[in-house]
């Protein structure tokens, strides 16, 4: 028996001494197989099997899942070449229970500090679910943030709780899971690093901290109770309080308990003709057979069914590629191109992985030094830059700077101007879940007041059914339409600084994601956009005009222009720069572990390459849904579909939903910090700094923290009260100094010296002069970021207060860290 993985499965088969053992393998058991259906991994795990039937043309293969919500599209998936696929489904149903809460500050008793009732509200009833569960429980959030959040505050509630999340140490989640399984753990916070395939022992209850956004993802979660046969599997959803949070929760719940679960379950879509597996299948194939022509590459690797519609261009054009790097070389045989090994063969085949490891970027209050986050490499690359508001720890930052694996933000009371963005939103929400949120809306329209008929279908209670009823009664009531499958509603009104326009669909997390790359063609940067499962947020400095919205929506010239509007905008996208990144990591063009900021160099480079092109098809794939939004073009020229457009000046019930759960779905409570809070912070930070002072008299040195320094400062060898700060930590300023000491023509020649000394020698004696004048105060004010002697000299002169001066510092070092990308 092997045991093996995707990647490893591809080293063994052109191993000649292993491969040997391939020809008894009997079985090939994929476990999981829907985790492997939508990626490049399972695209060479299937292009593996093909070749494997080389040395055991009779092994059956078996996929195992117990969440896939596209069967039919498994088996062909898994089956390739294989003309006999049957297909298995237990049809009993494991007993299942999952409520819906979503409770609101005075439901509960909300604890906590106040800043947010509805936050606490959420922490109160996850507390009173855990101690009310006579065994353990799991807390999944969708974010990183929020697992560290609520762990913060449970354990300050007196809760013996863990957090275990991807980017805690593997020791870190071993010990997780061991207090899990011995007992010593009463629950634990997790993303979907707890969800499948580890042992943490019996679990009776799981809690989903809002709303999962899939069925598949809420399936598996749920599944981690009640793991034996005979017990029911166990779970709550605890809702926020945007009504789309809520029914979105209670449609996945519905999906999830159904009798007909795997119909429930969101579809997986199989990418088509990857082309960085295809080059490393290519690697793969000349290793394996020495020499190989590209007919027997496509009739081998066209067997797998990501692989299905393979083309002799599309081979020839990675064969090309491939030749360029050095990994195979071409011979032609009586017309005919035979691959062989080249330099980089062997070392491309064993080093390239379709796993692309992203880094995580600490994002630190500048005022405090405090790490408040961390965000992944991908939503940097995709949504981070120098000025854009995002939500984290449930409060609203401005980006001031990315440097390195560093983000330097300000806490901010409110945006103006734009709309934040927040890393919860990353997770998809399929079309299906989307339609079925509206027409929930309708049917609840339809009922009245008697929730009956609602609550016998989806897992509400009465409470839930009642807010849900009050928003949409108050939208109806005021003479807007309710959106849905046939109907679009474009609102717009404005807000401080902005114009705001929302287009209501069911098009789904990717389908309004694509409508927005296709509205942006047109109006360029003028624009910005959101999108949402549910509608679209434009947002502009500029007036909105709603006629041309609805005009871009039903004036279209041909789906192929649509669809190269769509291309062409995504090119243009943050997104569309991480996917290059991770096309060349792919392709073998770049080492792994190359920073973005270092790979973004040589992205430029790859237009119109291969890569270029798997970089599209990949973002296509994982971000876009350009079939919805073609058949929903489609509907609305054919006045299937028709558009309501309202200027208003404020929102509908619905409008003001969307907008306010752009920020994460929270209501995020951004006050402003008091200014002398502000500048205890900024004093804090700066004391903790350590300083190298240098007497430009004597040249004795000393590195000190500022908070242990006197306030008035003089040179313990000598008595001089001139002591430099060398700032920016120049090798040698010691040893320059005496050397001056010891013979001050030194500075009368102007060949002595170097420039770099020279610069050296006047930030020392500068920096004397303040310390001669100020003391203790001169060194922590030239602590600040990019705060130099003359800066500082202007602040201590200018500052009236000791809170006076730290704003002040605070001030200089945003100016500061947003220009000095454009200093020589």
């Amino acid at each position: 028996m092997i045991i093996t993985t995707p990647e490893t499965l591809q080293y063994i088969i052109v191993n000649k001494d292993l491969r040997q053992h391939l020809a008894s393998i009997g079985y090939v058991i994929v476990d999981e197989v829907h985790e492997l259906m939508g990626s490049e991994r399972g695209a060479e795990l299937i292009s593996a099997l093909e070749r494997l039937k080389r040395y055991s043309p009779r092994f059956m293969r078996i996929g195992l899942s117990g969440t896939i919500g596209n069967p039919g599209d498994a088996a062909l998936f898994l089956a390739g070449s294989l003309s006999s696929v049957e297909i298995i489904i237990d049809s009993s149903s494991k007993p299942c229970e999952v409520s819906v809460i979503s409770p609101l500050p005075g439901s509960v008793d909300p604890g906590g500090d106040g800043s947010d009732p509805f936050f606490a509200s959420r922490i109160s009833k996850i507390e009173e679910i855990v101690r009310n569960t006579s065994g353990t429980v799991i807390i999944f959030t969708n974010t990183r943030d929020q697992a560290e959040r609520l762990g913060a505050e449970l354990r300050r509630r007196g809760l013996a709780v863990g957090v275990h999340h991807g980017s805690l140490s593997r020791t870190t989640r071993e010990e997780i899971e061991r207090g899990l399984r011995e007992g010593e753990l009463k629950s634990v916070v997790a993303t979907s690093s707890l969800e499948l395939g580890i042992d943490v022992g019996s679990i009776d209850t799981i809690i989903q901290y809002m709303s999962p956004r899939q069925a598949l993802k809420m399936v598996q979660r749920i599944g981690r109770s009640g793991h034996r046969e005979d017990l029911v599997s166990k779970g709550y959803i605890i809702a926020s309080e945007n009504i789309y949070d809520l029914a979105e929760s209670v449609v996945i719940a519905r999906r999830t308990c159904s009798s007909n679960q795997h119909r429930g379950i969101e579809r997986i879509k199989i990418r088509k003709n990857p082309l960085d597996v295809l080059a490393h299948q290519i690697a793969g194939l000349v290793l394996e057979y020495d020499e190989i022509s590209i007919d027997e590459i496509i009739d081998t690797l066209s067997r797998a069914y990501c692989f299905r519609e393979l083309e002799a261009q599309v081979v020839e054009r990675v064969v090309e590629f491939l030749r360029d790097i050095g990994v195979i070389s071409v011979a032609e045989n009586q017309g005919r191109k035979i691959l062989r090994k080249g330099r980089r063969t062997r070392r491309y085949y064993y080093s390239v992985t379709m796993i692309v490891d992203t880094k995580n970027y600490e994002v630190v209050d500048l005022m405090s030094n405090r790490i408040i986050g961390e965000l992944d490499e991908r939503f940097v690359a995709k949504e981070i830059s120098p000025g854009v508001a995002i939500v984290l720890g449930g409060s609203i930052w401005r980006v001031l700077e990315i440097e390195g694996e560093k983000i330097y933000v300000e806490h901010v009371e409110s945006i103006e101007g734009s709309i934040p963005k927040w890393i919860g939103q990353q997770i998809p929400v399929d079309r299906r879940i989307a339609r079925e949120v509206c027409s929930l809306f309708k049917l609840i329209a339809m009922s009245g007041k008697n929730s009956s008929k609602v609550i016998s279908t989806y897992p509400m209670d009465q409470g839930s059914f009642e807010r849900l009823s009050s928003l949409i009664n108050s939208h109806i009531s005021r003479g807007y339409p309710l959106p849905g499958e046939r109907l679009i509603l474009i609102e717009g009104w404005r807000e401080p600084g902005l114009s705001i326009a929302v287009i209501h669909t069911c098009l789904g997390s990717r389908g309004n994601e694509t409508l927005g790359l296709y509205i942006s063609s047109f109006t360029g940067p003028l624009i910005s956009y959101r999108a949402t499962p549910y509608a679209l947020i434009l947002a502009s400095t500029r007036s909105l005009s709603l006629r041309d919205l609805e005009r871009l929506l039903s004036s279209w010239e041909s789906e192929d222009e649509v669809i190269s509007r769509v291309i062409n905008a995504a090119r243009s996208s943050g997104a569309y720069k991480w996917y290059m990144v991770a096309a060349a990591k792919k392709m073998g063009l770049m080492d792994k572990d190359v920073s973005f900021d270092e790979a973004m160099k040589y992205v430029k480079y790859l237009e119109g390459t291969v890569v270029n092109e798997e970089a599209i098809g990949d973002m296509v794939h994982e971000e876009l849904d350009i079939d919805s939004l073609l058949e929903m073009l489609r509907g609305i020229k054919r006045s299937d579909i028709r558009i309501v457009t309202l200027d208003l000046a404020e929102p509908t019930p619905l409008g003001e939903e969307i907008y306010r759960g752009v920020s994460g779905f929270e209501r995020v409570r951004s006050q402003s910090i008091p200014t002398d809070l502000a500048a205890e912070l900024v004093k804090r930070r700066l004391e903790e700094k350590e300083a190298q002072l240098v007497c430009i008299m004597c040249g004795y040195s000393e590195n000190r923290r500022v908070k242990d320094l006197p306030e008035s400062l003089s040179c313990p060898s000598c008595g001089s009260v001139f002591l430099g700060v060398n700032k920016y930590g120049y090798e040698g300023a010691r040893d320059l100094v005496r050397r001056i000491a010891k013979d001050p023509r030194v500075l009368k020649d102007p060949r002595a010296l170097s420039d770099d000394e020279k610069k050296v020698v006047d930030l020392l004696r500068r920096s004397a002069d303040l310390v001669a004048t100020y003391g203790k105060k001169a060194v922590l004010v030239m602590m600040g970021r990019g705060i130099g002697p003359e800066t500082a000299r202007d602040i201590l002169s200018s500052s009236i207060s000791d809170t006076d001066m730290y704003l002040k510092i605070l001030e200089k070092e945003k100016t500061y860290i947003s220009t000095k990308k454009y200093w020589d």
